[in-house]
Order: structure tokens, then sequence, then C-alpha cells
């Protein structure tokens, strides 16, 4: 089973949130990398995560990661701030 990503993010002066990440598996450990650029640069960071499925997590710096538990198609939201907030 897999559960692909798909990665929306809201995006504010001049930020891109590239994506889609790499398949997951459920069972498996998957950690990835959310790529942000633009703005004022980095280090980005990442808030308001909503919709990332059970057993993964978001970290502050834009890691998912975890073990998934449940397969599906989600659609993870959230937003990215640069280095000037």
């Amino acid at each position: 089973m897999q559960v692909p990503f798909t990665i929306q993010l809201s995006v504010y002066g001049g930020i891109v949130v590239t994506g889609p990440l790499a398949d997951a598996y459920v069972g498996q450990s998957y950690s990835q990398q959310i790529s942000a650029s633009g703005g004022k640069g980095g280090p980005y960071t990442y808030s308001n995560v909503t919709g990332v499925p059970t057993g993964l997590s978001v970290s502050s710096t834009g890691v998912v990661s975890g073990t998934p538990t449940t397969a599906g198609s989600y659609a993870i939201m959230g937003q990215v701030a640069d280095i000037g907030g």
C-alpha cells in the first residue's frame, strides 16, 4: 500500500513551495523535506499544518516524518514563513 501526498501551502511574499513529496507506505518509516525558496530567504518555518496522515507529523523546519498507518491520498496544508517572518 502507498500513501501519495499532495502538498498545498499558503504562500506569502514570493515564497514558492515545491512538491509533491515521495510516496509513503503504510507501516514503513518515512522522512521527506518540504522544499521552499524565495521571499527573503531561509531558514523557512512551517506552521498551522493540517491534513497530515495518521502516524506522520510535520516539524517547524518542514520535515514530514513518522510511520503512516492509513492508506489514502492526503492534502497537507499549512503556512510557511521566510527569515523575515
